[in-house]
C-alpha cells in the first residue's frame, strides 16, 4: 500500500480512477490513499453490498435521505441514484475532497463537509491515514494529528435546511453513532421518523458514554425493530440486543410498515 500511496503521488492519473459502483454508476478513487487502492484493486465496490442491496426497499424516488459519515461517497451515489433528481440526499463528511468529487454529477446530493454528533461547536477531528477511520476524538485525547472542525447536529440541520421529511439516514462514524443519534432526537421521536441504519463495532463500544441501541430505545421507545445485516452474517432481527459480532443495524419505525415488508420479503425473514 505504501508503494502504491508512492505510485499514486508520482502519476496523476492514478489520483482519480474509476471503479464500478453498480452496472450504471461508477465512483473516482484516489490511489494516495490506502482505503481506496483494495476496492481499485477488486475491480469493484464490494464493501457492505447486501447493505447496499436493500436500500431499495428502504428509499424511494423524490424521497429525502441523510449519509452521514459519507466518505468518498458510496452510499450517497447508490442514495442518488434511489432518490431520482427530485429527491435529495444530504451527505456529511469533515474530510469532503473525495466525496466533492464523486458528487460533483448528481445534482441531487448535498455535501455538508462538517463532523455530526450531539453537539453544535468546534471538535477534534483525528485524520487517519485510512480516511473511512477518522474520528472526533475527545479533548483528553488529543495529540498532533488532531485539528479543530465544525461539527452540527441533525436537528440543528433539518431546520437549517428547511427539510419537511426525511426518510432514510445512515450512520458509520467510527464509534459517534450514539452521539449522532443523540443530536438527532427531534427528528427520531417525530411522528413520521426516518428508517436508519447505523455502523456497530463492539472495539468502538467505549468510544460513546452509552450505545447506540440504549441511545435509539432512549428517544423512541422500544417499538422499533432492528435487523443485523451484513459482515458476512445471516440477517436476522435482534430487537435492542447488542450484537457481539460487528454488523449494520437497520431499524424500523412503526410508520414505515410498507418498506419494512418489502424489507422482510428481500431478506426472506416472516413476520411482516
Amino acid at each position: 500500500m505504501r508503494f502504491g500511496t508512492w505510485m499514486a503521488r508520482v502519476f496523476p492519473s492514478m489520483q482519480n480512477v474509476q471503479v464500478p459502483l453498480d452496472s450504471e454508476t461508477w465512483i473516482s478513487m484516489d490511489l494516495r490513499r490506502i482505503d481506496h487502492q483494495p476496492t481499485f484493486l477488486d475491480g469493484s465496490v464490494l464493501s457492505e453490498s447486501d447493505e447496499r442491496g436493500f436500500l431499495p426497499c428502504l428509499v424511494a424516488n423524490g424521497g429525502t435521505a441523510i449519509d452521514v459519515g459519507a466518505h468518498a461517497g458510496v452510499y450517497a451515489l447508490a442514495l442518488a441514484r434511489l432518490v431520482g433528481p427530485e429527491g435529495l440526499v444530504v451527505a456529511y463528511e469533515p474530510d469532503a475532497a473525495d466525496l466533492v468529487v464523486n458528487a460533483s454529477r448528481w445534482r441531487q446530493i448535498l455535501v455538508r463537509p462538517f463532523a455530526v454528533s450531539d453537539v453544535e461547536a468546534n471538535v477534534l477531528f483525528r485524520q487517519e491515514r485510512s480516511g473511512a477511520l477518522s474520528r472526533i476524538v475527545a479533548a483528553d485525547e488529543f495529540s498532533s494529528q488532531d485539528s479543530a472542525i465544525v461539527c452540527v447536529t441533525l436537528d440543528a440541520e433539518v431546520g437549517r435546511l428547511r427539510l419537511d421529511r426525511v426518510d432514510f439516514m445512515k450512520i458509520d462514524i467510527e464509534g459517534g453513532e450514539s452521539n449522532a443519534l443523540s443530536g438527532a432526537r427531534f427528528l427520531l421521536s417525530g411522528s413520521n421518523p426516518p428508517i436508519v441504519l447505523f455502523e456497530w463495532i463492539p472495539a468502538f463500544r467505549a468510544r460513546c458514554n452509552e450505545s447506540a441501541f440504549v441511545t435509539l430505545r432512549t428517544i423512541v421507545g422500544s417499538n422499533w425493530r432492528l435487523f443485523r445485516v451484513g459482515w458476512g452474517q445471516p440477517v436476522m432481527e435482534i430487537g435492542y440486543r447488542e450484537p457481539d459480532v460487528p454488523a449494520n443495524i437497520i431499524g424500523f419505525p412503526p410508520s414505515r410498515r410498507t418498506a419494512l415488508n418489502q424489507f422482510l420479503k428481500q431478506a426472506d425473514i416472516s413476520g411482516a
